[in-house]
């Protein structure tokens, strides 16, 4: 049974508010490890299976509602006014890249050019647009779900995409950790939702890596991008130009 991500996402507290790994829960639910992770991953459990997982983080349905209802005050996406209005100034988008990574208001003076009175006053600004809340002696707390994401085309997105993807594709990739590839072929309409599906999962690891790694001090990690593109049925406009016209053009 496919359950809410709001509910899984506090299964996930609970599991770990107890120190209970993946490896824990494979035992109780007699599985492997990988298989209980694409459980999390594909959100699909049965009503037994819940309830296994709820009594071993001592926990029930009731409590795990009552903790998805509080996260879902979080912000799981701005407007476009909020996006807008963050993208115009770069610095304001950049202190706001940080805060979402965890940096501290010194972690960012250390890191970059700013002054302290020019940093409080980006960081007032993100308050008034909702992403944090400012608190004393320049702490703050994030209003962002852990499933936060920019509006799909919207204008954080292509800014990035706009600005920045040039420059990121043409960057030389010499560390062992580095990867670029790009591949080409046909793939029937099933593999392409299989794919899209697996992408999905890379991409929620992805996210689940940083948050698990979010209380590391900044300096003890490296920053990192995940880019990645998929398109089915498509063909540049160079290859385009040479179709058939019974083909016809997309």
């Amino acid at each position: 049974m496919s359950m809410p991500n709001n509910l899984i996402t506090a299964l996930k507290i609970k599991l770990k508010s107890n120190n209970i790994t993946y490896a824990d829960a494979a035992k109780v639910l007699d599985l492997s490890v990988g298989s209980v992770k694409r459980l999390f991953s594909e959100k699909n459990f049965t009503l037994q299976r819940l309830d296994t997982l709820c009594e071993l983080a001592e926990t029930d349905l009731t409590e795990l509602m009552e903790i998805a209802e509080k996260r879902s005050e979080k912000l799981h996406v701005l407007s476009i006014e909020q996006e807008r209005k963050i993208v115009e100034n770069p610095k304001l988008l950049l202190v706001g890249v940080c805060l979402i990574n965890r940096y501290s208001f010194k972690d960012i003076l250390d890191k970059y050019l700013m002054e302290e009175p020019e940093l409080v006053g980006l960081f007032v600004k993100l308050d008034k647009l909702n992403l944090i809340e400012l608190l004393p002696a320049n702490r703050y707390r994030l209003k962002l779900s852990p499933d936060f994401k920019w509006q799909d085309n919207g204008p954080i997105q292509r800014f990035f995409f706009e600005s920045i993807v040039t420059e990121y594709m043409m960057s030389e990739l010499k560390e062992a950790g580095n990867s670029m590839h790009f591949v080409w072929g046909m793939l029937t309409q099933e593999s392409t939702v299989e794919l899209s599906q697996k992408i999905r999962r890379l991409i929620e690891e992805y996210v689940n890596l940083t948050s698990s790694e979010a209380k590391i001090p900044h300096q003890d990690k490296l920053t990192s991008s995940l880019f990645i593109l998929f398109k089915e049925d498509w063909e540049p406009s160079v290859f385009k130009a040479h179709w058939q016209d019974k083909h016809g053009l997309k």
